[in-house]
């Protein structure tokens, strides 16, 4: 007996979803999303006790074991999720097994130009939050810390293509997608009790690209072998917003480079 489901990439395009594979998991009975619990939680596991594959390689983080990759839904023919009853060779999992396996190509050119915008322009004002007096720890107060600081200027960018098709007919195939990121927060800081004030910036930046190919030598025999990359950086921090920071330190220099990838190659008989 196995509790699970299969989602396709139509299913995909009807259903409302987040930029990444693991947000519509959640439609699995027991299955939820718990930050508390580092991410998916079945059946009350911790998220560190699921196991995560794309393509059959193993993407679950050597070090924390939750997800250690993203795949954006542009990359991905399908998702299944099981919850229950899976095989031995997912022994490794105490919660539940995520499979994500990307898309491919076929007898036929297809592509799309893919475009995603999301920033503070589009957001509302954020909402009072509720703390103990400053001078006063005996009483509670509401305030809104945008009123008090100022909002965030935030603009996230994600923009590029994918196409598919054949090299060689019923033979050789292939698909590709590339979809970078730009993420870029600027933030104006006044330092107490210094009074010195300027404007800072952070910016983020994801490689994403995934390229697939498939053939068909024999008709008894069926060989593939894709790549996915998540290369990712970032530049610069922010010092707080309330002006705690030092302002003599060097918050543009902070940063580092994070290399991310992951290839798998398969022969089915």
């Amino acid at each position: 007996t196995v509790k699970g489901m299969t989602m396709t990439k139509e299913m995909f395009e009807v259903l409302p979803r987040g930029r990444d594979f693991d947000t519509l998991v959640t439609a699995v009975p027991g299955v939820a999303n718990e930050p508390l619990l580092a991410g998916l939680s079945v059946d009350g596991a911790s998220g560190a006790e699921n196991m995560y594959y794309v393509d059959g390689t193993d993407i679950t983080d050597l070090y924390y074991g939750v997800r250690g990759q993203d795949v954006a839904f542009e990359f991905v023919d399908e998702v299944q999720v099981k919850a229950s009853g899976y095989q031995a060779e997912f022994g490794g999992s105490l919660g539940g097994v995520v499979t994500v396996i990307t898309r491919q190509g076929g007898n036929a050119y297809h592509g799309e130009l893919i475009g995603y915008y999301s920033g503070s322009s589009l957001t509302a004002k954020e909402r009072d939050t509720l703390r103990l007096g400053l001078y006063d720890v005996g009483i509670a107060e509401y305030v809104n810390y945008q009123d008090l600081y100022g909002k965030d200027k935030i603009h996230r960018i994600e923009a590029g293509f994918s196409l598919g098709g054949y090299l060689l007919k019923d033979r050789l195939w292939f698909f590709g997608s590339f979809l970078p990121v730009f993420l870029s927060t600027e933030r104006h800081v006044q330092f107490d009790p210094s009074l010195t004030e300027g404007d800072y910036r952070r910016k983020d930046e994801s490689w994403n690209f995934h390229v697939k190919l498939t053939a068909q030598p024999f008709l008894f025999m069926r060989l593939g072998a894709s790549f996915v990359n998540n290369f990712s950086k970032y530049r610069g921090v922010l010092p707080p917003r309330d002006g705690t920071g030092d302002p003599a330190d060097v918050w543009p220099d902070y940063g580092y480079s994070f290399p991310s990838w992951n290839a798998s190659a398969y022969a089915d008989f």
